[in-house]
This record gives structure tokens, sequence and C-alpha cells, in this order.
């Protein structure tokens, strides 16, 4: 761990919080970020970070996702914190999702799904018609397919086709998730050439166990396509 002291370090960034020094807490926290630093003190770290104002709180938490951070448990207490923090501050929320940097934004919008804050659902919309990045694309197609809107399902289907498979896949089981028959005719409008497209469309068909698409997918077991057959058989 080096040579922090961790009773003189916590009681420093209770101190910041408390003082609002924002300049002063990042740096602590770069510091404690190090991967030598043992992981108990960075969760506690994230302990008394909850305990802290949101306007403070909210631009640490900023801060903390453009950091590297190899323990998974602290990772995933990040991730809680950031969960907690969001719910009912979805402006902020919004704000993140739309003008940060790009693993602050893929956060945040995992949160928006995560948290069923609606009011974001805009926001989403326009990150998937507006950015070319496979990883914020497909969080955000992910986010706003919790939503089940119906005005989505148009996009998620341009998206069916993008060449980037993680998109393809985010955007086919978005349309799965709508759980409509709409949702159901969307989906076999993707089955043709592609075989990673296909073979994804009848996993996505099987995942939503509903008559309708159940029914479509039994049909799928007499396709003429191999890949459709082949996977409609394994479901």
């Amino acid at each position: 761990m080096g040579s922090i002291n961790e009773k003189d370090f916590i009681d420093e960034l209770v101190f910041c919080l408390k003082e609002e020094d924002v300049v002063k807490a990042k740096a602590l926290l770069q510091f404690a970020s190090d991967a030598n630093v043992d992981a108990a003190l960075q969760k506690t770290a994230l302990l008394e970070l909850a305990k802290g104002p949101d306007r403070v709180v909210f631009q640490l938490l900023e801060f903390l996702t453009k950091i590297e951070i190899s323990d998974q448990e602290v990772r995933d207490g990040l991730y809680d914190l950031i969960l907690d923090k969001a719910y009912g501050n979805t402006d902020l929320v919004i704000e993140y999702i739309t003008n940060n940097e790009k693993a602050t934004r893929i956060q945040f919008i995992r949160a928006a799904g995560d948290l069923y804050l609606s009011d974001t659902a805009n926001a989403l919309a326009g990150v998937i018609t507006s950015e070319s990045d496979p990883e914020i694309l497909s969080a955000a197609i992910t986010a706003l397919g919790i939503f089940r809107r119906d005005d989505s399902l148009d996009a998620f289907g341009t998206l069916a086709a993008h060449p980037d498979l993680e998109v393809r896949k985010s955007a086919i089981f978005a349309v799965a998730a709508h759980g409509s028959k709409e949702a159901v005719d969307k989906l076999l409008e993707f089955l043709g050439d592609d075989e990673k497209t296909n073979k994804l469309t009848v996993e996505a068909l099987s995942d939503m166990q509903d008559i309708y698409a159940l029914d479509k997918l039994t049909r799928l077991l007499s396709s003429s396509v191999t890949n459709v057959r082949d996977t409609a058989i394994d479901q």
C-alpha cells in the first residue's frame, strides 16, 4: 500500500467533502486509485463519498469514471454509488450522458437505463442518432430499449444493420425488449443473408417468451436458411 496513512487519508477526504474542496478531493482520489493502494481503503473512500453533498460528489464521481481502477469490487462500488446519486438528479445525468468523456458517458448511460430514468429517453435517442462510437452506441441502445418506446423501434431497426456486431446485437435485443407484436414483426425483417444477424435475431425471438414470438420461432424450424433453422432448433 506504500506510505499512505489510511486514517489521515480518510480524515482529509472527509474534510474536503465538508469544505466542498473539489480540487483537493480529486487529488486525493487520484492518489488512492493507484493499483498499489489497498482496495479496502478505496472502498472506505467510496463510503465517505456517499455521505457527501450531491453537488460535490457528482463532480468526484465524474472524475473517478475517468480513472483506471483495477479492483472489480471497487469498480462495482463506484457504479453503485453512481446509481445512488443519479436517482433524483436527472438533469445532471442528462448532462453527463451528452457532454462528457467516453467512460463517463457510458457509466451514466447505463445508470439511466438501470434506474429507469424515463426523462433521459430523449437524450438517449439523440445519442443513438448522432453518435459514432460503437461502445457508446451499444450502451445507449440498451438503455433506451428498457423504456420500450414505440418511437424507438425504427431507429433500432436501422441500427440492426450497423457494421459493428455489438451495436447490431444491442439493437436487435432492444427491439425484443419492446415485447410487442410489432417488435416481433420488426425482428423478422432482420433475417437475411448475414449469418450473425440471423443467429442474434432468432435468439432474441426466443428470449421474448411471447406466444406470437414463439409461433414465429416455431415456423423458423422449417426455414430454408440453414443457420436460421439450426438456431431455431437450438432454442
